[in-house]
C-alpha cells in the first residue's frame, strides 16, 4: 500500500516574505448571501506557500513557470535531514547519493545553504531541491544562493512542511500551477512511498 505525505504547507498560516503582497481570499458571492453558489478570488505572491522558483525568477533570460518539463517535478526524490542552521558544500558531497535529480532538506524549519552548498548541488546535476523553510539561502547570501542554483538550472521548492517524513528515497509530485511567462509558482506538493 502507498502512503503519501503531504508536504505543502496551507497558504494562509505559511510566513509571507518580507516585502511580498500577503495572499488575500475575496467572497465574490456566496450560498449565505442569497447567490445560487459560492465563488471567490484569490490575490497573492507568487512566491507564498509551498511554490516553486523557476530559473527565471533570478536569471534574466531563465526559463519560466511553462517551460521547464514536468517531469522535473515528478519523479524519485531524496529527502535528508541536517540539524545545523546552514549546509555546507562539503556536508552535500558527503551526503548526496550520486545521480539525485530531486533533493528534499528537513531541517525543521531553521536550516539553510550556504552558497557553497548551492554549488555542490548545482555541480551534482540536481533539478529541483527543496527546503522546509520560506528561503532556501542563509542571511546574506539568499541571492547568491538562488542565482547559484537558478543559472545552474536547478528548480527551487521552498516552504515544505516535512514534520512527518523521515530521510530516505521517495516519489515527490510538486507540479506547479500552469502560468505562462512566471518567474514562480504556488504547487501541492506531496510524498509517496
Amino acid at each position: 500500500m502507498v502512503r503519501v505525505y503531504d508536504i505543502s504547507k496551507e497558504l494562509f498560516a505559511s510566513p509571507v516574505y518580507p516585502g511580498d503582497t500577503a495572499p488575500r481570499l475575496t467572497v465574490v458571492s456566496s450560498m449565505e448571501d442569497g447567490d445560487p453558489y459560492h465563488l471567490s478570488d484569490l490575490s497573492m505572491c507568487l512566491h507564498n506557500g509551498t511554490h516553486i522558483d523557476a530559473p527565471r525568477h533570478f536569471v534574466q533570460d531563465g526559463k519560466t513557470v511553462d517551460q521547464i518539463p514536468i517531469n522535473v517535478f515528478c519523479g524519485i526524490c531524496e529527502v535528508l535531514a541536517f540539524e545545523t542552521p546552514y549546509i555546507t558544500g562539503e556536508a552535500i558531497d558527503w551526503y548526496l547519493k550520486p545521480g539525485t535529480k530531486r533533493l528534499l532538506i528537513k531541517g525543521g524549519g531553521k536550516c539553510r545553504l550556504s552558497p557553497s552548498a548551492a554549488g555542490e548541488i548545482a555541480a551534482a546535476g540536481v533539478e529541483l531541491v527543496g527546503i522546509d523553510h520560506n528561503e532556501i539561502g542563509v542571511d546574506d547570501f539568499e541571492q547568491q544562493v538562488h542565482f547559484t542554483l537558478l543559472s545552474a538550472g536547478v528548480v527551487i521548492l521552498e516552504n515544505l512542511d516535512l514534520s512527518a517524513v523521515v530521510p530516505g528515497t521517495y516519489y515527490l509530485c510538486a507540479a506547479p500551477l500552469q502560468i505562462k511567462g512566471a518567474e514562480g509558482a504556488p504547487c501541492r506538493a506531496v510524498l509517496l512511498r
